[in-house]
């Protein structure tokens, strides 16, 4: 039995290869989502937790000093949250690349498996009419006594 060799091999195995570094791009970005996702809520538990540590009373200066550490995790904040809606940009952007990678990497892979299903079918096929042939032969010879 010969054996499959599929002729778009080596393409398929660039888009094996490209479709993981979509999905490696895309990972990238997820993570720095997480991470700035997670500094806004760091923002915002130290901008609660300053007025929680003051309970006893404030006076003046600290009361300033608490507005304008305030002040300053809100900017963060919002800062944050642009980066955070160009990430989220881009993390759609490389969402839809390695789908489109994907799918590609799929069409190619049925292809190779029809291939793969016509190849076997056919040498089955071979294969049968060898047995068919020495059937007859040796139907051939045990009638002509053999």
């Amino acid at each position: 039995m010969k054996r499959f060799q599929f002729a778009l091999e080596s393409i398929l195995e660039l888009r094996q290869w490209e479709e993981r570094q979509k999905e490696i791009d895309l990972g990238k970005i997820i993570g720095e989502c997480v991470t700035v996702r997670r500094q806004i809520e760091e923002r915002t538990m130290q901008e609660r937790q300053s007025f929680l540590d003051r309970r006893d009373g404030f006076d003046l200066e600290e009361l300033l000093e608490i507005e304008h550490f305030g002040r300053r995790m809100r900017c963060e904040r919002q800062e944050l949250s642009i980066r955070l809606e160009d990430l989220e940009a881009k993390r759609a952007e490389a969402q839809e690349e390695f789908l489109e990678a994907s799918r590609k990497r799929k069409v190619l892979e049925k292809l190779k498996e029809r291939k793969a299903e016509i190849h076997r079918k056919q040498e089955l096929a071979v294969q049968q009419r060898s047995l068919d042939e020495i059937g007859s032969s040796l139907s051939v010879r045990v009638r002509q006594g053999r």
